[in-house]
Formats: C-alpha cells, structure tokens, sequence
C-alpha cells in the first residue's frame, strides 16, 4: 500500500508541475492549412488588441487570451486550456484518490453517530 501511495503522490505532484508550468498564453497564429478551410474567420480581441484563432478566450486575471479555455484555477494560479487540460484532470483524480485513501478513517467515524448523542440533537 505505501508503494501505491507513493506512486500516485508522485504522479499528482508531476502532473501539478506540468499544468501549473504550462504556457497555455501562446496561440497558434498564422497556420497555413487555416487560411485553406472555407469559412474560417479570424476574430479580433479589443484587450489585446491582437487577432485570435477561434474558441480563444480572454483571461481577466492573466490578462492574455487561452486557446479553448476551461477557467483560471487559482490552484494552479494558471489558466486551464488547451495545452494543459489533460494534466489539469490528472490532478485533479489523483488528489482525489490521495483524499479518498488517507481520509477513509475519518468518514468511517462520522457515519457511527447515533440519535442518542446529545451533540447530534437539537431541541426548539
């Protein structure tokens, strides 16, 4: 059990450092086979004042645009988007696997509450 414990620590802190470390700020401007697809149109942002791919989302708190942003985590203090969404979601399970694991004692007292407790019993 403490190897799997300690793998899945080190898989949740890997996968913390990829998405945190992630330039997720960098667009894909100017692709060749984008300008030969029918209906493409680039669309302009007012705050950067810079042309953007589409699905590209300003950050109000990073003050840049995303490429298919999710949110801005403050976990990470980084925006979650295209180039890290995957490593967001792997930390995402591994922490709640390492939650699940070290905490199952202290759901298994919770649950043997009884009625009779007097600091489960309310009186009005």
């Amino acid at each position: 059990m403490n190897n799997f414990m300690f793998l899945i620590m080190l898989l949740d802190c890997l996968a913390f450092f990829i998405c945190t470390f992630t330039n997720v700020h960098e667009l894909e401007q100017d692709l060749p086979y984008l300008k030969e697809v029918v209906g493409f149109k680039k669309t302009y942002c007012k705050k950067c004042s810079n042309y953007k791919p589409e699905r590209t989302h300003h950050c109000s708190v990073c003050d840049k645009c995303v490429q298919k942003m999710d949110h801005h985590c403050p976990w990470i203090v980084n925006c979650v988007g295209q180039r890290n969404h995957k490593s967001f979601l792997l930390f995402t399970i591994y922490s709640m696997v390492i939650f699940s694991i070290t905490n199952k004692p202290i759901f298994s007292l919770g649950l043997s509450f009884s009625s009779s407790d007097p600091m489960t019993t309310t009186n009005f």
